[in-house]
């Protein structure tokens, strides 16, 4: 219900925080992006506080709650109640520096289908780059890489293969409508 009043009004509030501080499955990992850069320390003191056993919180530049290939994340790594803080930047990792433009979407129709392009494999290389990215940060939580550099090459081939794109379709196919 308070969706459409947060739309409404047009500026962040603190239910763009609350909402994935309080999921009632209380999971052990976590990625959050928040829409401030002073955030990203203090939520990731409250994740440590929450149980989160691995938890990254991300601030993209300009403003961004996300990894972004615009310009640096901020980023907190945090690991039970240890914290450690970084700053990414997407060419170290071999990634291409775009503008927020390159990145831009449209309207719902539009947005499908640049993810159903993406997810093909066929996106554009600043949309891929920046998915590879936040997909990189999902996996080092789930342990599943060591390094943001393995996270992007894994997500990128995986990307590359069309594979996402397969498994959402498998997905559709058992739970339909």
């Amino acid at each position: 219900h308070l969706a459409p009043v947060r739309r409404e009004l047009g500026i962040r509030t603190i239910f763009n925080l609350l909402g994935p501080l309080v999921n009632p499955l209380v999971p052990t990992g976590q990625v959050l992006g928040v829409y401030h850069r002073e955030l990203v320390p203090r939520l990731a003191a409250v994740l440590g506080q929450l149980g989160r056993q691995k938890y990254l919180v991300v601030h993209g530049s300009p403003g961004l709650d996300e990894c972004t290939t615009t310009g640096p994340t901020w980023v907190a790594w945090g690991n039970g109640e240890t914290v450690r803080e970084l700053v990414i930047d997407p060419e170290a990792l071999g990634l291409q520096l775009v503008g927020v433009a390159d990145l831009r979407g449209g309207d719902v129709r539009e947005n499908a289908a640049i993810l159903k392009a993406v997810l093909q494999g066929k996106g554009t290389r600043p949309q891929t780059e920046i998915v590879a990215l936040n997909t990189a940060a999902a996996l080092l939580v789930a342990g599943k890489v060591d390094t943001w550099e393995e996270g992007v090459s894994e997500a990128l081939h995986c990307i590359g293969s069309g594979l996402p794109w397969l498994k959402l379709e498998q997905l559709i196919a058992i739970y339909p409508g």
